[in-house]
């Protein structure tokens, strides 16, 4: 495999252990939140960490889905580029809005961090240092899905401009086996500049 491929690959296995370990992250911040305000008449429900967890849920079982058919079914369109990289925004824009909407109660958390509604359990820390973790990992799934999908529309472009039987291709087979090319536009250029030596080298 070729470094852009390898990197590529990294990142989407990476993403996926991360998303694999946030909804019980999450989960716990969800439950242990719930019952250390239930009777107050403070916020106890957070849907922002609760949509983390299902996006995370989704991201995971996308990413193994994808690894899945990549071995079983290489030449499917599910694994396609333009497949993939519709997939990945649409993941993206989902962790962006939830990370964001969860991070505005980012002071309120700071707030409580040192009274006795955050408590550690006694199987673990306390809802405050869940909900730090869980914003935490929402915007660590963000940034690896941004560069994910800035390295694999960045580098199609740069390579195959915009012909559809190559975002038709697997990410891994356009890059896999070969070293980064110029694009489309610049090996036209470099021919028309081949042939316009051969014209001049007939002159002399």
């Amino acid at each position: 495999m070729s470094p852009i491929s390898t990197t590529v690959t990294f990142l989407k296995w990476l993403t996926a252990a991360v998303a694999i370990v946030t909804p019980a992250i999450a989960g716990a911040f969800t439950s242990r939140v719930v019952h250390a305000f239930k009777g107050t008449s403070y916020p106890a429900e957070y849907p922002a960490a609760q949509a983390i967890m299902t996006g995370s849920i989704l991201a995971s079982v996308y990413f193994l889905s994808y690894g899945l058919f990549v071995v079983k079914f290489p030449d499917s369109l599910y694994v396609s580029v333009i497949a993939d990289v519709a997939s990945i925004t649409a993941l993206f824009v989902f962790f962006l809005v939830s990370s964001a909407a969860l991070s505005l109660d980012a002071s309120l958390f700071a707030r409580f961090s040192q009274t006795q509604f955050c408590q550690p359990y006694r199987d673990g820390g306390s809802w405050c240092q869940y909900a730090t973790a869980t914003v935490a990992l929402g915007w660590f799934i963000t940034g690896f899905l941004l560069i994910i999908l800035i390295l694999e529309v960045a580098l199609t472009l740069d390579v195959y401009d915009a012909e559809y039987s190559a975002w038709r291709r697997r990410f891994g087979e356009l890059f896999g086996d070969q070293e980064y090319r110029p694009t489309r536009r610049g090996r036209e250029a470099s021919a028309e500049e081949g042939r316009l030596m051969q014209e001049l080298s007939r002159f002399k």
